[in-house]
């Protein structure tokens, strides 16, 4: 499921004429996260889920990068199929 978003992505950039900066990121221990986009000389981190419904545990991807990197948490995105924001 997580290879197809990040294709759709890629088509999106390949249609659009543009070089896609991004990319499916996993490390030697299971830890992931389904998009790091490149945004200048910054990395975006978003994970992408199809439920509805947000539960703490979607975020442990994000949780773990930001622990890694000290990246602050107003640059990393969740994106659910639910209609809830959380801030």
């Amino acid at each position: 499921m997580r290879k197809s978003r990040y294709s759709e992505y890629v088509k999106r950039c390949h249609h659009a004429g543009e070089r896609p900066q991004a990319w499916f990121w996993r490390d030697s221990h299971g830890h992931e996260i389904d998009l790091l986009i490149e945004v200048g000389p910054d990395l975006c981190p978003v994970e992408i889920k199809a439920a509805e419904t947000l539960q703490e545990d979607q975020f442990r991807g994000l949780s773990w990068f930001r622990q890694l990197t000290g990246q602050p948490a107003q640059t990393c995105y969740l994106v659910h199929g639910g209609t809830r924001q959380q801030v």
